[in-house]
């Protein structure tokens, strides 16, 4: 995914900029959802216990579970709760099922969209001063 092909990168999810619409700032009730839908995109078959353990795992690291003061790459998040799975997709395809699972809904602020326009050179910016996934985000 090149960074060519997008006009923003939002990378502020803390409220100032958008918000995902119907979330509680504590996602972890909908990590078991989430790897639900994991599991039946990719036809694993995985158990009950299985999706648990790797809902706890995930739990484990929220941050409003238990405090840290570093970010953790979704991919070292993930490896880690998929772990115990007899089949383990492509990780990062996993992460992007795993969200759109979780039904976010995100509302970019109309101040936002026109603070970002002034922004030029971001992209740049962005690619050198951050590694991660980047995901299309629709109005």
């Amino acid at each position: 995914m090149e960074l060519e092909n997008y006009k923003t990168i939002v990378f502020d999810l803390g409220g100032t900029l958008m918000k995902f619409e119907g979330m509680p700032l504590n996602w972890s009730d909908y990590y078991y959802q989430g790897f639900n839908k994991i599991n039946e995109h990719f036809g694993l078959g995985l158990s009950d216990a299985v999706i648990d353990k790797s809902t706890e795992i995930l739990k484990s690291y929220n941050p409003r579970n238990k405090y840290r003061e570093y970010d953790i790459m979704p991919v070292v998040l993930f490896d880690e709760a998929m772990a115990g799975w007899s089949n383990i997709p492509d990780i990062r395809e996993a992460i992007e099922v795993f969200f759109s699972g979780i039904g976010l809904k995100a509302k970019v602020f109309d101040y936002s969209k026109k603070l970002i326009a002034i922004w030029t050179g971001c992209k740049d910016m962005c690619r050198r001063a951050f590694n991660y996934t980047v995901r299309k985000i629709e109005d």
